[in-house]
């Protein structure tokens, strides 16, 4: 169909475009291997910022962040207490300081979870 010609007239093109072009960067190698690094560190330097990779994750050394698991379903109450239990224990250590944000049910979403803070030996 219209497709499959169109796709074939592109292709007859480019099958064109390369055979001069190769025999040339056959001819002149140092300026083609000069044209694949300057293409390369462009191509490196435009995609780059896009890409939002972290090799290592960050570190905040003192800090922890706890996930505290209970039964579905549970009450917000009786997640309230567990929480407040463990804080209380935390907080009972020497080398904790206090959380930031509290965990508090009411001062913060869901989401947030509470970083705790663990000072230098005293």
């Amino acid at each position: 169909g219209k497709v499959s010609a169109a796709w074939q007239t592109l292709f007859d093109k480019l099958l064109n475009m390369y055979q001069p072009l190769l025999r040339t960067a056959l001819r002149l190698p140092v300026v083609s291997i000069s044209a694949a690094i300057i293409i390369l560190v462009v191509t490196v330097r435009l995609v780059s910022p896009l890409l939002d990779v972290q090799m290592l994750p960050s570190t905040n050394e003192g800090e922890f962040r706890m996930d505290i698991t209970l039964q579905e379903g549970t009450r917000l109450q009786i997640t309230d207490a567990q929480v407040q239990k463990i804080e209380s224990y935390l907080m009972s250590q020497p080398e904790f300081e206090q959380p930031m944000p509290l965990s508090d049910s009411r001062q913060h979403s869901a989401t947030q979870k509470p970083i705790w803070r663990i000072s230098p030996s005293r």
